[in-house]
């Protein structure tokens, strides 16, 4: 995030904390899904920033 749009919403009063890109605190994902059907088939993926 550029650091001009940081202080814009520092300035409004919003607490902004500035996070390393590789940080898992924020952006990461996991998720299964069963199909439809009558088989039993499932999806899943994971994402990490």
């Amino acid at each position: 995030m550029p650091t001009e749009c940081v202080q814009g919403l520092r300035t409004m009063g919003h607490d902004v904390k500035v996070m390393p890109a590789d940080t898992l605190e924020f952006g990461s994902a996991q998720l299964v899904q069963r199909l439809p059907g009558d088989d039993i088939a499932y999806v899943a993926g994971s994402t990490v920033p």
